[in-house]
C-alpha cells in the first residue's frame, strides 16, 4: 500500500483560502485576470520557484523589490 502525502496544490479548502487571500489585496472595484490569480497561486504553493524567474531589462522596478525582499542564500 502506498502512502499518501499531503499537498496544499490538491486540497480543496486550502485552494479556496488561498484565492481569498489573494483577493483581499484588491479593491472590490479592480479587474483582476483569472491567468494572473494562478500564476500568484502558484508561486504561493512553489515559492522556491521565485528563484528561476527570468526578468526582462526593462523590469527594473520589479529587479528592485525582488533585492529587497527576496533573501538569496
Amino acid at each position: 500500500m502506498e502512502a499518501i502525502v499531503y499537498h496544499p496544490a490538491y486540497d480543496l479548502y486550502h485552494t479556496v483560502y488561498r484565492m481569498l487571500h489573494i483577493l483581499t489585496k484588491f479593491d472590490k472595484s479592480d479587474f483582476v485576470e483569472v491567468d494572473r490569480i494562478r500564476i500568484w497561486d502558484f508561486y504561493i504553493l512553489f515559492p522556491e520557484k521565485i528563484y528561476g524567474i527570468k526578468l526582462k531589462r526593462e523590469e527594473v522596478d520589479i529587479k528592485e523589490l525582488i533585492k529587497r525582499f527576496v533573501k538569496k542564500s
